[in-house]
């Protein structure tokens, strides 16, 4: 889970941003937010990787050329 949800409310930190202050404040009075956050974080990037899919992707790839022009560097005039 997101950083602001792991703060133990200490101040042994050298230094703490006034951002990170206002988050770690609004995260502490709204604690629906860590739902939210948790959820939203679960839709974008907990995804279970298909290993068979992806090999079909890779070997299915049209390789591009890098200048459309020219077939190689050789046919150039």
């Amino acid at each position: 889970m997101h950083w602001f949800s792991d703060h133990d409310g200490s101040t042994d930190r050298a230094y703490v941003s006034e951002f990170t202050r206002f988050m770690e404040t609004y995260m502490d009075k709204h604690p629906e937010e860590r739902r939210k956050q948790a959820e939203g974080w679960s839709l974008l990037w907990d995804k279970r990787f298909d290993v068979d899919a992806e090999l079909k992707r890779v070997s299915n790839e049209v390789v591009t050329p890098g200048y459309y022009y020219f077939d190689s560097l050789d046919d150039r005039r």
